[in-house]
This record gives C-alpha cells, structure tokens and sequence, in this order.
C-alpha cells in the first residue's frame, strides 16, 4: 500500500465549495491553518468563522469581483493528522442558509481561473510558495496585451491581503503553507516521506495572465451541433 503523505504537525484543510450556471458545474478552493511550528487547533467552530470572511470577500460592499451566476454554499474544515490521514472525528462544517452569489456580470468559461501565489518567509524549496485557484472572476483583460491591467492586479491584491489578514486574526491559527516533504523510494516504490515543513503565510502575489484549471470543468455535458459539408 502506497505510504501516505505526511505533515509536519496536524493542520486544518479548509475547503470552500460552491456551484455555477445553476447548479450544472462545481467548483473548490482551498487554503491551510495551523501553526509554522506545532499542533493545529481543534476545527470545531473554525468553518463558521472562515464563512464570515469569505462572504467579504465574495460579496461584501457590494463587490463584482466574482461573477454572479457562481455561488458559495459550503465552508469544510478537515483536520489532517500528521501521518496524511483525516481525523474524521475533526471535521467542521458551515453550510450558508442561502447560497451566496457574487456580484459581477461578466461570466468566462468554467475553467477560467486566477491562481494566488501564497508566499512564506522561506525563499525557495519547501513551503516558499502555495497557490489558491479564484473561481469565477470577472476582470476583463487588456486587448492589445491580452493580460490583466496593473489597476486590476492590485485591486486583487489588496482584497486578497484583507482577507488573509482577517483569517490571522479568527484565532490561534494563522494561515499557513503546509508541505510534504520529500519522497523515500525503495527499488522505484515510495516507502516514506521526510521533511515535512509548515511555514506561516506572510505574502500573496497576483500574477496578470489567467490561468485555466481543467477540472473546474468537468460536470458541464457538452452538445454538438453538426452539419454536412455539400
């Protein structure tokens, strides 16, 4: 049986879910809390927290950050144990009474998204660097560069830094980096992992092309219209 990927300590997997163009697709996006150097807390009640903030961040001010045809219904917060496992005595779930729409008009393909680079106090190699896939965007792109214009790069990040500075401050966890490690293989088979790092989030970056994400689009059923050459 394949050896599982460990962690450092125990951290909590938060995991944001929701639908769009009526339910016909799924989406996920995901972050880590815990702490750089020791066991993370007990989840129970973290998924109720989390959704306050990210309801901001969807919604909040009446933002068009994200379009309004994707909707968040979910907010799951697993604990990982350090041997790769989940403890499924440590799960918490919020679920919104009413899914949460965004507020913008324009809508791209399913599988558009925008990755954010989380950045740690490590400069390179393990937990240096992590990415978070933003379902849904509206920002247009820049015809003559076909790139996103340095205005619309900074106002995401100035959103993104509110809303990782709001998880910091919900309680004794802080958004983090957790890493893996490096694989141990034994006549080509991995047999154990080492090195498993945790490093608190201290940056993100926004980069000014779209990135796609092929799995963001896999529940849409496609149909074909064909015609017969004369």
């Amino acid at each position: 049986m394949p050896v599982k990927p460990p962690y450092a300590y125990k951290v909590n997997h938060v995991t944001v879910s929701g639908t769009a163009f009526n339910g016909l697709e799924q989406w996920t996006c995901g972050f880590y809390l815990g702490k750089a150097a020791a066991d993370a807390e007990d989840p129970n009640g973290w998924a109720e927290l989390v959704s306050t903030k990210w309801q901001t961040l969807w919604n909040g001010g009446g933002s068009t950050m994200f379009a309004s045809t994707y909707k968040t219904t979910q907010i799951k917060v697993s604990q990982m144990l350090p041997d790769g496992t989940t403890d499924l005595e440590a799960i918490d779930y919020y679920t919104y009474p009413s899914p949460i729409a965004g507020g913008g008009s324009a809508i791209f393909p399913a599988q558009i998204a925008l990755a954010i680079t989380t950045t740690s106090q490590i400069q390179r190699g393990l937990a240096s660097k992590g990415r978070m896939f933003l379902p849904g965007l509206t920002f247009g792109i820049d015809s003559a560069t076909g790139k996103l214009t340095s205005g619309t790069m900074t106002a995401i990040g100035n959103t993104m830094k509110t809303f990782y500075d709001g998880l910091n401050v919900l309680g004794a966890d802080d958004i983090i980096l957790a890493s893996h490690g490096h694989a141990v293989k034994t006549g080509g088979v991995i047999t154990s992992y080492t090195g498993a790092v945790n490093a608190k989030v201290t940056g993100c970056r926004v980069g000014d092309v779209y990135d796609t994400q092929r799995r963001r689009r896999d529940d849409l059923v496609e149909s074909y219209t064909a015609r017969t050459l004369a």
